[in-house]
């Protein structure tokens, strides 16, 4: 699934900001991955393609793709009941 980076910074903000306020407990690794994640999108282009993989991998990722580039923005674990 693809779309634009304002869309995903908007969702991945909030869901940092409820691991900030301690409404949601993730591992320390998706909380630290979300945070870069965030940074990094705040500094590209809103409008700029991103897709969203799922690596099927033990645990499951989310992988963040710059459409444009090519590059893993990050990888976050997935829950294994989604």
């Amino acid at each position: 699934m693809s779309g634009p980076v304002k869309s995903y910074l908007d969702v991945m903000s909030v869901r940092l900001g409820m691991i900030d306020a301690g409404v949601i407990f993730p591992s320390r690794s998706v909380a630290d991955a979300t945070r870069k994640l965030v940074q990094l999108l705040g500094e590209l282009d809103p409008e700029e393609e991103i897709e969203v993989s799922i690596a099927r991998t033990e645990p499951l990722k989310a992988k963040y793709i710059r459409t444009k580039t090519g590059d893993v923005l990050a990888e976050i674990d997935v829950a294994k009941d989604i």
